[in-house]
């Protein structure tokens, strides 16, 4: 099995890679002028070009959503702009398609195909003359066999043995990999810092997966929640990628980058095909 941290939040708001930023601070502890120093170094700093961000998802039973927006640039900040003027195509392997409907400030919408568990489903964008396209598998929704709490290896904050740790044991589809996303919720409030993962391809295919979460700050009597995503092996990837970038500000973490995409080169953002199935419990001895 494998597993990262806790999600807070599914699907992400992405931001750049900080690769740009420590190019920027590096630049800048450069320029400082000691006392001694007479001369005054100018640095020209460049605007960077926005970049396409895309996010969309369908999920079964429902239908798609995409958000189109640019990124903004670091002398003008707020909140991004939205793409309103895109044409947005969905199709699935069995021969339907449909055109997303724009509803401003870049958000899409489709109106008739829903998602539907075996289907592969393609979401291509055509924007400026250049064509974004890409794929993802809908699985079935995740089975939870059983819950169960106990006591954390430490008690935390809590003293003797107060804190517990939340389990979810998923049953596996028979001979193929699965792979799952999780946001957790303590008592109404998400928590965590990146995208929990569990997967069976580290293996054996079609055991049953147990995953398991712990945070100190829960104790009996806690109400805990979780909203668990079937996913593909791609879109997986892709998060674990997420995760990484995201410990941008970990010592001894990896250079930052900007997960690879399933929609091309030069966008930012992902399209996902899920499921999923959502579950709340009260922490009990």
């Amino acid at each position: 099995m494998h597993t990262t941290r806790s999600s807070a939040h599914v699907p992400p708001r992405l931001r750049p890679a900080m690769s740009h930023w420590a190019g920027l601070l590096a630049a800048l502890l450069g320029a400082i002028v000691l006392p001694s120093c007479e001369e005054v170094i100018h640095i020209d700093l460049n605007s960077g070009d926005p970049a396409l961000v895309a996010e969309g998802y369908i999920e079964k039973d429902s239908l798609c959503n995409l958000s189109l927006t640019y990124t903004t640039d670091f002398y003008q900040p707020g909140d991004p702009q939205g793409i309103a003027d895109a044409l947005v195509r969905l199709r699935d392997d069995a021969g339907h398609e449909e055109v997303l409907t724009s509803l401003g400030e870049g958000r899409y919408r489709g109106s008739t195909l829903r998602g539907e568990a075996g289907r592969t489903y393609t979401l291509e964008v055509e924007l400026d003359g250049t064509l974004h396209s890409g794929e993802s598998d809908l699985h079935e929704p995740p089975r939870i066999l059983d819950i169960r709490s106990e006591d954390a290896p430490s008690s935390g904050p809590h003293g003797h043995g107060g804190a517990a740790a939340a389990h979810r044991l998923l049953h596996d589809r028979p001979g193929q990999p699965d792979d799952f996303l999780f946001q957790m919720v303590w008592n109404g409030t998400p928590i965590g810092d990146g995208y929990a993962i569990a997967s069976d391809r580290y293996g054996s295919l079609g055991a049953v997966l147990e995953a398991s979460f712990l945070d100190t700050r829960i104790v009996y009597g806690d109400t805990v929640g979780f909203r668990i995503y079937a996913i593909d092996a791609a879109t997986a990837d892709y998060y674990t990628q997420l995760n990484e970038a995201l410990g941008e500000g970990m010592p001894m973490s990896a250079t930052p980058y900007n997960p690879t995409s399933n929609l091309g080169e030069g966008v930012m953002g992902y399209f996902m095909a899920r499921s999923h199935t959502d579950t709340t419990y009260i922490v009990v001895e």
